[in-house]
């Protein structure tokens, strides 16, 4: 056991403070002293599982590509924490953001050897959250899909906002991990009800959305059939929506 004279304290950054000078809010709770040093290593351990979690997504991608002549997903084909606006600004309140946990882009050789662009919001689920708030994300990716701010701003493309960054919306990948298989399929089963319930989707539909679990992704890979569709929770199909790999369903996302 290793002892010492000097106060307990907690590096943040190059900052070390005293324990006894720590206050955090956490859920709207103040924890000062012990209790928020211990809320701040929480916070920040499970920060670094889900960064890691995200990478471990985008690596399998990464994998898949490498195994596909032409294909292209390479360590830089993700990033972290992609914000957009999804509702108007109330007040003196700005619009509210939806913030996806990554954006994933691959590249895709089709057998006339056109490349195809295709791209993914990831949503990283370790079962931290209550499958309403899971739910409630999916309906403000649909809300998404139909805004447009008022009044438009001059560089504003026709129709809705998320047209000024992507030719065509990114479907929703939600990736769940840290989870035993059981409360991984009951969990999903609840979102897509909890979704499927919520006024909001009389309004704003579904958004383009499946679900598969990170050890699934990490031991099969995306062209598995491994995901469950949003609007389909009892079939399975790869990441592009094809239930035979031989066979290709539906459009691509976008040519390059």
């Amino acid at each position: 056991m290793l002892c010492s004279t000097r106060p307990a304290s907690l590096r943040l950054g190059s900052v070390l403070l005293p324990i006894s000078s720590v206050t955090v809010l956490i859920d709207g709770r103040i924890l000062k002293g012990a209790r928020s040093a211990a809320a701040v290593i929480a916070l920040l351990i499970s920060t670094i599982r889900a960064t890691l979690a995200v990478n471990d997504t985008g690596i399998a991608f990464v994998k898949a590509a490498r195994e596909r002549a032409g294909d292209n997903c390479g360590p830089l084909a993700w990033r972290h924490e992609i914000a957009h606006p999804f509702t108007a600004a109330r007040g003196r309140s700005g619009a509210h953001l939806l913030v996806a946990d990554a954006l994933l882009s691959y590249l895709q050789t089709a057998p006339d050897e056109s490349l195809i662009l295709h791209q993914r919001f990831i949503e990283l689920d370790r079962g931290t959250i209550p499958p309403e708030q899971l739910a409630a994300k999916l309906a403000r990716y649909a809300q998404l899909q139909h805004y447009k701010p008022k009044p438009a701003p001059p560089d504003a493309p026709d129709g809705p906002l998320w047209r000024a960054h992507y030719r065509t919306l990114p479907p929703v990948l939600v990736v769940l991990a840290d989870q035993t298989p059981a409360a991984t399929r009951t969990r999903i089963q609840r979102v897509i009800a909890l979704h499927r319930s919520d006024p909001a989707h009389t309004r704003y539909g579904t958004p383009p959305a499946s679900f598969v679990t990170l050890a699934d992704l990490a031991a099969r890979g995306p062209f598995a059939p491994i995901f469950i569709p949003a609007e389909q929770p009892d079939h399975y199909e790869d990441w592009l929506g094809n239930t035979n790999q031989h066979q290709p369903k539906g459009k691509p996302d976008v040519p390059a």
